[in-house]
């Protein structure tokens, strides 16, 4: 949260009024506000913050990317410039140049497990296994309650067919969210893996009324019932 005493020490009625504006969601508004602003104070980062965000609230990412840029070449650690950095060009597919922005934020904020997390999922991403599991086991030692870095590190492990190591964080995260529906995915595909059709059958039990499974899950469903000698209902997910 920015205030306007604290970030400029003036009084400045266009900056009140372009605050005003993004306060109330009138993005295109608040960025002219903000780039007259920027014209009279060109030194000033906190305009070229608020200046970025209006920009990409009203979808001009090229614009943003460019107020964000201005922001770290003043300033290389401004937290919330690397974050949207990262994240623009996360959601952008941009993966080399996520990960360049997450592993300045790790740098700068080695206690956020957040930031560790997003990096390894850019690694992930990549394909690159090794980077990925070992910038999640940083963020899980952070926050060993982070369901997205419990799931991350269970794939690693279940692509490593390391089932135990695999079997026992799933269940841990089941423990903090009985019912989160992507783990309990992942211990079905470990149990299947594994020939333990009963299990298969358990979890993806637990979430067929609160999901609609894929073609995926609805073949492992059945062929699970199969191997059970329950056919008919073998038949009914085979046929889905």
């Amino acid at each position: 949260i920015y205030l306007i005493g604290s970030c400029c020490g003036q009084d400045d009625s266009t900056l009140i009024h372009a605050n005003f504006a993004y306060d109330n969601g009138e993005y295109m508004t608040a960025l002219d506000l903000y780039q007259k602003a920027i014209d009279s104070d060109t030194n000033n980062i906190f305009l070229y913050q608020k200046a970025g965000l209006s920009a990409y609230n009203i979808g001009d990412v090229m614009k943003a990317k460019d107020f964000f840029l201005t922001v770290i070449r003043r300033d290389s650690t401004d937290k919330m410039a690397l974050s949207q950095l990262a994240s623009i060009y996360e959601r952008e597919k941009n993966t080399p140049k996520a990960i360049k922005y997450y592993t300045q934020l790790t740098a700068s904020y080695p206690d956020n497990s957040v930031y560790w997390r997003r990096l390894a999922q850019q690694y992930a991403q990549a394909g690159l296994a090794i980077d990925a599991f070992s910038h999640y086991n940083k963020s899980y030692k952070l926050n060993n309650r982070d369901l997205f870095t419990i799931r991350g590190l269970s794939e690693i492990f279940l692509g490593n067919k390391q089932y135990v190591d695999a079997d026992t964080l799933i269940h841990k995260g089941l423990q903090l969210d009985s019912m989160n529906v992507a783990l309990h995915q992942l211990m079905a595909r470990s149990r299947y893996k594994q020939k333990d059709y009963i299990s298969t059958v358990h979890y993806l039990k637990r979430i067929t009324n609160t999901i609609d499974l894929n073609a995926y899950f609805n073949k492992m469903l059945g062929f699970s019932y199969i191997q059970i000698d329950s056919f008919e209902r073998a038949i009914f997910y085979l046929e889905k």
